[in-house]
């Protein structure tokens, strides 16, 4: 057997290498032991959980431990969108925000849904699909971001 120092280095070696961003979910779904080494060590293994309009953000957030939360959307924005909305409600975990082509109608929602601070926030992009863009609140990210 391994000591837990040697499977904490091959376990960073393979997140580094990994192509995508929740390939931790291999590693804990291993065996208990292997979940409870890449849970005892969230920072050094880069954990993140990963929100898009698609994913049931509800449930994964009921399922997972409190991690870093990455939200990204790319594709299509009208489905699923009250699933980037549920993700922004958890502020304090929320680390970087991508969204793209969305309809200003869309993006007064998302506005609205961070008016709150987001302290670990790191990233943060918005591309609209419309030529006019809303007005950005006094309000927004609760006036503070202090990582952005």
């Amino acid at each position: 057997m391994l000591p837990d120092v040697v499977l904490i280095k091959i376990f960073e070696f393979y997140m580094n290498e990994a192509e995508w961003i929740d390939a931790w979910h291999t590693l804990v779904h291993i065996c208990q032991k292997w979940r409870s080494i890449a849970f005892g060590s969230p920072h050094r293994l880069n954990l993140q959980l990963y929100c898009s309009p698609t994913t049931p953000v509800r449930r994964m957030l009921a399922v997972w431990p409190l991690l870093p939360i990455i939200i990204w959307q790319y594709g299509h924005p009208m489905c699923g969108m009250h699933n980037v909305i549920a993700a922004l409600k958890h502020n304090y975990h929320v680390c970087e925000i991508e969204l793209w082509r969305i309809p200003s109608s869309l993006l007064e929602q998302v506005l609205a849904s961070m008016q709150m601070p987001f302290p670990a926030l790191t990233n943060l992009r918005l591309g609209m699909k419309d030529e006019i863009a809303p007005v950005i609140p006094d309000w927004f990210l609760g006036g503070s971001a202090p990582r952005l």
